[in-house]
């Protein structure tokens, strides 16, 4: 998760990283990109949890990189906001992504996922 920095929206709150789908994108396509931009990794196995889910007036598609090359760093890299893993039990913060998380939960049990990852210096 994202925990956004000192002075911006939602500061020290952690938030699902996200980005936005170019017009002549896949979600596929467009996570790829996202990824490359904010963790400088290649996603090599990638698993879509669900069909898109709508949350107010967003719709998430909900994946599962299971497997990339590179190394994640500490901090995404276009925004600065330091990365931070949590438990699957964890709670947001923010009561709007309450029902997102759970629904990620759900479709995570049973799945074998890895374990934390080790983060570059």
């Amino acid at each position: 998760m994202e925990q956004r920095p000192a002075g911006s929206r939602h500061e020290g709150k952690l938030l699902f990283p996200g980005g936005i789908i170019e017009p002549d994108e896949s979600p596929h396509d467009a996570l790829r990109r996202e990824v490359k931009e904010e963790l400088g990794i290649f996603p090599t196995q990638i698993v879509q949890l669900s069909s898109p889910l709508r949350v107010d007036d967003i719709t998430l598609h909900p994946f599962l990189i299971q497997q990339w090359e590179g190394e994640i760093p500490e901090r995404i890299l276009d925004k600065g906001s330091k990365l931070v893993w949590k438990d699957l039990n964890y709670q947001p913060l923010l009561p709007e992504q309450r029902s997102i998380f759970q629904r990620v939960h759900h479709q995570l049990e049973g799945m074998t996922i890895f374990t934390q990852p080790q983060l570059a210096s």
